[in-house]
């Protein structure tokens, strides 16, 4: 409650960040950078920064600026951390390599250039365990599987009613869970197929966002929401039986 305030040497300060809002994130990082949207070109420009430099930023930051429009969600590769994937108000999903030495001028062109989505892509997650795969998710109610070597769609999965607000892969990534904006919560396994495996139509009651969270290496899964009256409400879910949650907290 009383900890000192961090100095503003050991702070990363003076970045314009982007105005765009949404249920996307907002900053991510790996083991050597971070990233954020900026709002450098009316928002279009993705920073990635090494966690090591910190102090106050420059008028001038170097930023992926290969988007037509505002970046709203990015997430690292796990298998390699000079890769980051991006999603855009542009409809598309951009993949984009970090040169060795860091970021030292702004990068236009991107590695691959996925495309096939019909609105804003808010939602970013490459797969846990296999490289190269990862999942998108749009305002077109639908999330797709791209091979992000190939620059290829693997799946479409099916079955939203409403805006998606949050996917997430398990730890070892046979289930991806998805929340929607209307209240359920889906279970896929995209080696299966596209159709949900289970769902569970009232997760919460509130109209307001809801994040999906697996907890440890059984799977059990955390998602966070609202009851019907906008309390803030948390509950615990068994992925195998999505009936009925083994715990709820508002």
């Amino acid at each position: 409650v009383y900890a000192d305030a961090a100095k503003d040497e050991d702070c990363y300060t003076g970045l314009k960040l982007s105005t765009a809002t949404g249920d996307h994130n907002y900053i991510k990082a790996n083991c050597k950078y971070f990233a954020v949207a900026l709002s450098v070109g009316g928002g279009k420009g993705l920073a990635v920064h090494d966690l090591e430099k910190t102090g106050k930023f420059g008028s001038s930051v170097p930023c992926f600026t290969g988007h037509h429009d505002k970046v709203l969600d990015f997430d690292f590769n796990p298998f390699n951390d000079q890769i980051i994937a991006s999603g855009s108000e542009d409809c598309t999903v951009k993949v984009w390599r970090v040169p060795d030495e860091g970021m030292t001028e702004n990068i236009s062109e991107a590695e691959v250039s996925l495309e096939g989505h019909q609105r804003k892509v808010a939602h970013i997650k490459f797969h846990p365990t296999a490289n190269n795969v990862v999942a998108s998710a749009s305002s077109d109610m639908s999330v797709k599987i791209w091979d992000a070597e190939a620059g290829g769609e693997l799946a479409s999965l099916e079955g939203f009613a409403n805006l998606i607000q949050d996917v997430a892969w398990s730890r070892n990534g046979d289930l991806l869970a998805t929340s929607c904006k209307d209240k359920a919560l889906r279970m896929f396994d995209v080696r299966v197929g596209t159709e949900a495996l289970q769902t569970q139509e009232k997760a919460h009651e509130g109209t307001k966002s809801s994040k999906i969270c697996f907890l440890g290496n059984k799977g059990t899964i955390a998602t966070v929401g609202f009851t019907r009256q906008s309390k803030r409400q948390f509950k615990i879910w068994d992925p195998r039986n999505l009936e009925a949650a083994v715990c709820t907290q508002d």
